[in-house]
């Protein structure tokens, strides 16, 4: 996103889902770790009180022109403050996140068979976070039962402090 955007742009949200593979989604079709979408939503650099979104076409690596993003707001519209909601490019490591997820690969060997991160997420301040985290998401079967199970982490934006563990509870 940074080659395409530039590391300075300031984002409100970047998603990108991918496969669990088969092994783990019996509906996959792709192979485990293949990305099947990334979307981005950023500040309008012609007007910085708006928001941009782009989506990326996993086959081809083009990006969707730009389009507007309507922003919705909760509580009193008029103290709404799209700055506070933003963080630059430059200032998410999302690679960080293979250190720290290995840190956690002994508690999810015990707790699972197989395991695969199906999305990886930028997520704005909300009410149980004042700053933004990335949402790193895992599906796993359960090495117990084989039932197929989702979990999550919360991650700082440097990609190296988990701040909420769903992934082993």
């Amino acid at each position: 996103m940074a080659k395409h955007l530039g590391s300075n742009t300031k984002i409100a949200e970047l998603t990108s889902f991918f496969s669990a593979g088969s092994d783990i989604d019996s509906t996959d079709t792709e192979p485990k770790g293949q990305m099947k979408t990334c979307s981005v939503n950023y500040q309008n650099p012609t007007d910085a009180r708006k928001l941009l979104t782009t989506s990326m076409d996993v086959a081809s690596g083009i990006f969707s022109q730009p389009m507007p993003v309507e922003i919705m707001v909760m509580g009193d519209e008029s103290k709404f403050r799209l700055e506070d909601n933003l963080i630059r490019l430059s200032q998410v490591n999302a690679a960080a996140l293979t250190a720290t997820m290995k840190s956690q690969e002994p508690k999810l060997g015990v707790t699972y068979s197989h395991y695969a991160w199906s999305g990886v997420r930028l997520e704005g301040p909300s009410p149980f976070s004042s700053t933004p985290t990335l949402r790193l998401d895992v599906e796993d079967r359960l090495a117990v039962n084989d039932i197929k199970k989702n979990g999550y982490a919360s991650v700082t934006t440097d990609g190296k402090t988990i701040k909420t563990n769903d992934l082993t509870s």
